[in-house]
């Protein structure tokens, strides 16, 4: 059965913002294979990114850890996503957000550990990080628009 959603906002004063545009997906059964997108968005909107096919493995990142450590400039930071599901091997496209924008780190690779030393103080720094299936060659993480399982961050500061 396929099934229709959109959603709105209501803001602390009570108003609400219009519905977004209408998606739509396919019910998966209970016995459905964990990994696989049943369902597409009925419109992506403003990402102009194509709708996966139904029934494409979709990977999913199930961790994304960090070895702060001490968290002072110039101290290597080593940063760790876990994948699963879709199909293996994994590429990675590693991010940094500095308060402001988001500047690639690492483009596609298969290395899902990523080490970086930080040059400026920031305390509003995040790292990303996107992966998609190998046989994934889209500049986008699996599943989306529809699913945001292939995508995380992680937060710190660096002093």
């Amino acid at each position: 059965m396929r099934y229709f959603v959109a959603v709105s906002a209501v803001d602390l004063d009570g108003v609400e913002s219009a519905c977004t545009s209408v998606a739509s997906a396919v019910a998966r059964s209970a016995s459905s294979a964990a990994g696989m997108l049943a369902g597409f968005a009925a419109n992506v909107g403003a990402a102009e990114a194509a709708p996966v096919a139904t029934g494409q493995p979709v990977s999913t990142l199930t961790g994304l850890t960090a070895n702060l450590g001490s968290q002072v400039l110039g101290t290597i930071v080593t940063f760790t996503a876990i994948a699963t599901g879709g199909a293996a091997p994994y590429d990675f496209k590693w991010w940094l957000w500095d308060g402001a924008t988001w500047t690639v780190l690492r483009d596609w690779s298969r290395g899902n550990i990523f080490t970086w030393r930080p040059s400026t103080s920031n305390p509003n720094y995040a790292v990303g990080v996107w992966v998609r299936s190998a046989s994934n060659t889209a500049d986008q993480p699996d599943g989306y628009p529809a699913s945001t399982a292939a995508y995380r961050t992680i937060a710190f500061a660096i002093n």
